[in-house]
């Protein structure tokens, strides 16, 4: 029972200052001091009646009562931003009270108006539990919404808040099947072969006792002009003696039964229809060469028309007599991994080193559906190169946010991929019918008995712990396989790599959503580029290491001179040595993208004087060219690949992330004397650049210039530690629709951690062919094996010159001198 509202509660003022009038049923803070300032339980989506979009619901909380309010349409890109999200604080200024006319029900808030104060509530951490809080009764007729509903619309179920794919809310049954007592009277019923052959002979049809082979993900087929409540479907092949068939959970038969029926289960079946099969869906390849798959009809089973009866035999009381097959996978090592042809379906396992980020991709362009995936190490002792995994989510969210390095890692129904250039390693990627198995899930599947499975097991018993931390990580910038040194817009094409205007590309970015990641290729001059050490602690770090006095003071004579060759307008370049880690490492991409707030779009471009046209010429002669060499080396596409990823954490300057593989054409206005030659080093906080003796001239002319030139730290991967593993994979997971108190030391920050082999980083200035606009973007090369980046480089030696460090996204150590890594300066090509 909901206790009486006390006096004072900022909830309590909000909805009285609403009130239920009919005339005008509004309220609109008068100032910053009488908006309320309440904190986010949940964020939950729902789709919309309204052509093709979502419509956010927010659970509010003032830590006396909390009240469910929708969110206005015009508010949604702060949810869409991850702006504003569970466990951050919000300002109400402005709320309205509607009613849905079409259903007798109570009324609901929508907040018109708000400001996001803070990501993270002060108030949340001092409460218990929150959730427990008394509801706040929206109407006039005491009626309290039930907490599942969404409160406009006919939906009557909350969407996962990031993918369509994933289960989510109280109202999907656990993956704990009933209990059943009874054995079933095999006589009584039908097998599949006899189904494929008599179907339509008949309307009503015997059960049917099979065994489930495999499960795809679910399907979400939601659509505003349809107004299905629950539109989910999912796909088992199931198999008795006779063969295999198709069996089609649809809508709420999901919600009852998707969780509890999995891979290896055995289930007994009444009251189902038979109908043709959907051509044109994929379908996992059988680990059993000899079982007969009946591929015309599906079985399936609805709530009702009839309404299907279903039970599930504990795996106890399955008889040997009743003939059905065993699950049988494919199992691959490592080393047989390189040997299989594209598109191979096969099974792995392994210890898990390397967990990236999850990150999201549009399915269509102009649509608001977006695929989850991330990218996994894994080894199996059978080769020194990991397996690289390509995992999309497989409506398994408590197992893809718990992927952390040094679980048992099991992936049924991959897919082999090969890289288009020859130097890419292959990678599996999942296919609708993948399931994913950590450790702690392993007990009772079907694959515990395979051969590979057991000889795994019995390396995997002989690691020692330490030694395999060693080459654990999680995080940071990835992208497999690294592009090809030659641009080919056929190729790019294909991909859906189209080449982006220049003019077009603020456009492109600031309607990227949270950790949404999106391939741009544009073409333009390199105009500067910029050192800068990475991060900044690290001169302390180097004194405190016993580095010589007179390195540091080399160093400030070296600072001095680049300052009086800016004064005398001299263009400089400096060189030497860095004390950095050994071997190459991945090809460039640019700075994590991160999480995009809604500041960009108010942030004004420059606007400059229109350039003369007589300025034209003269400009393009001093300019470094961008471009990728075909193999023959006789032409030329002009190009940089850029890379866009929105990701990360709560920075209002989003950040663009430059693909690597871009690479630069050498000028001759690089190589003449005026340079200045020195040795280079780490000491000193601030950069060495250089740029085209007509840049200062170009950039008084630009229309705009777009900035995306900080690393930040979630950019770079971190070494994993076992005892923080809940705080690193909170950095690399999405963020969650509800709320929860941490599980770690509220101190922790990535700052506290290990950064994987990142001294210091580029920030390379490309100007658009028409010298209208300019992008200044990260490039951060490859410089140590440890970096999950180095797989699929080219292992080839270079000059280690800056142009060949853009072509093949690695710093070299074969050029190293005195057993430095030597990295080259922002002028040498």
């Amino acid at each position: 029972m909901a206790r009486s509202c006390q006096s004072g509660s900022a909830l309590e003022q909000l909805l009285a200052s609403v009130g239920t009038r009919l005339a005008g049923p509004q309220w609109q803070a008068q100032s910053s001091e009488s908006s309320q300032v309440l904190a986010v339980l949940a964020v939950e989506r729902y789709l919309a009646d309204h052509p093709r979009c979502y419509s956010y619901d927010v659970t509010l909380t003032d830590g006396v009562w909390r009240l469910k309010c929708q969110l206005s349409s015009n508010l949604a890109s702060l949810v869409q931003c991850n702006v504003l999200c569970s466990g951050s604080e919000l300002r109400v200024r402005c709320v309205s009270f509607l009613y849905d006319e079409r259903r007798l029900a109570p009324g609901w808030l929508c907040i018109e108006a708000a400001d996001c104060v803070s990501s993270h509530s002060a108030l949340l951490l001092g409460l218990a539990d929150p959730f427990s809080l008394p509801s706040l009764t929206t109407g006039t007729d005491g009626v309290v919404r039930a907490a599942e509903d969404s409160l406009a619309g006919s939906r009557k179920l909350h969407l996962s808040l990031w993918n369509n794919e994933d289960p989510y809310g109280a109202q999907w049954a656990d993956d704990t099947p009933p209990a059943h007592t009874f054995s079933p009277e095999v006589p009584k019923m039908i097998v599949l072969q006899d189904l494929e052959n008599f179907w339509r002979s008949t309307v009503r049809f015997p059960p049917l006792l099979v065994k489930v082979m495999y499960k795809s993900r679910l399907r979400y087929y939601g659509r505003p002009e349809k107004k299905q409540a629950i539109p989910f479907q999912a796909y088992f092949e199931v198999a008795d003696r006779s063969g295999m068939m198709s069996m089609v959970l649809w809508n709420s038969m999901c919600l009852d039964w998707y969780q509890k029926i999995n891979v290896g289960s055995v289930i007994y079946v009444q009251r189902y229809s038979v109908k043709e099969s959907y051509r044109q869906r994929t379908r996992p390849k059988a680990g059993d060469t000899q079982i007969r798959v009946f591929n015309s009809l599906e079985i399936s089973l609805n709530a009702r028309d009839p309404p299907a009866d279903i039970q599930v035999i504990p795996h106890s009381r399955v008889k040997a007599e009743w003939g059905l097959p065993a699950v049988k996978y494919q199992f691959i090592t490592r080393q047989e991994l390189d040997s299989l042809p594209v598109n191979y379906t096969a099974d792995v396992i392994g210890l898990v080193t390397y967990v990236g980020r999850c990150e999201r991709i549009r399915k269509k362009d102009s649509a608001e559906d977006f695929w989850i995936y991330r990218w996994v190490h894994i080894i199996d002792g059978t080769s020194d190169q990991p397996f690289i995994l390509e995992i999309f989510a497989t409506s398994q969210p408590n197992v893809f946010s718990n992927i952390h390095p040094t679980v048992c890692l099991v992936c049924t129904q991959m897919r082999v991929v090969h890289g288009a250039n020859q130097n890419n390693a292959a990678y599996l990627t999942t296919s609708n019918e993948t399931q994913v198995f950590i450790t702690g899930s392993h007990k009772g599947q079907p694959y515990i008995s395979d051969p590979k499975v057991r000889r795994f097991v019995k390396w995997a018993k002989t690691m020692e712990d330490s030694e395999f931390l060693e080459k654990t990580s999680v995080g940071g910038f990835y992208i497999f396989p690294p592009p090809p040194v030659v641009f080919r817009q056929s190729d790019a094409h294909n991909q859906g790599e189209l080449l982006t205007c220049t003019s077009e590309l603020q456009k492109q970015i600031e309607g990227l959503q949270y950790k949404e990641r999106k391939r741009f290729a544009v073409q333009g001059f390199i105009t500067a580029v910029e050192y800068f050490p990475w991060p900044a602690r690290r001169v302390a770090a180097q004194q405190q290491h016993g580095e010589p006095d007179d390195l540091v003071q080399k160093s400030t004579t070296e600072q001095q001179e680049l300052q009086k060759a800016k004064a005398t307008g001299q263009t400089e370049v400096v060189k030497g040595q860095s004390e950095g880690q050994s071997l190459n490492h991945f090809p460039s991409e640019i700075n994590d993208a991160a999480q995009q707030s809604c500041d960009i779009r108010n942030r004004s471009p420059y606007k400059l004087r229109p350039r003369q046209r007589n300025e034209n010429k003269s400009h393009k002669t001093n300019i470094k060219r961008v471009a990728h060499v075909t193999t023959d080396s006789t032409l030329q596409k002009d190009f940089a690949e850029e890379q866009i990823s929105t990701p990360d954490f709560k920075s209002t300057t989003p950040v663009f992330e430059a693909r690597e593989g871009a690479v630069a054409q050498p000028n001759s206005d690089l190589q003449g004397s005026g340079r200045i030659q020195t040795d280079w080093n780490w000491q000193g906080a601030h950069c060495t650049s250089w740029q085209s003796t007509m840049w200062p001239v170009v950039k008084e002319h630009l229309s705009e210039h777009l900035e995306y030139n900080s690393l930040l730290p979630g950019s770079v991967p971190l070494k994993f530690k076992y005892d923080c593993k809940e705080f690193l994979m909170q950095q690399c997971n999405l963020h969650p629709a509800k709320w929860s108190p941490p599980d770690f030391n509220a101190d922790l920050s990535s700052g506290s951690f290990h950064h994987l082999s990142v001294d210091g980083y580029y920030v390379i200035t490309l100007t658009g062919l028409n010298q209208k606009v300019a992008i200044s973007t990260v490039f951060l090369p490859v410089t140590s094996p440890k970096d999950p980046r180095w797989l699929g480089l080219p292992q080839v030696s270079h000059d280690n010159t800056l142009f060949s460090c853009l072509m093949n996204g690695f710093i070299c150590s074969s050029t190293a001198e005195g057993g430095l890594q030597r990295f080259p300066t922002p002028g040498e090509y």
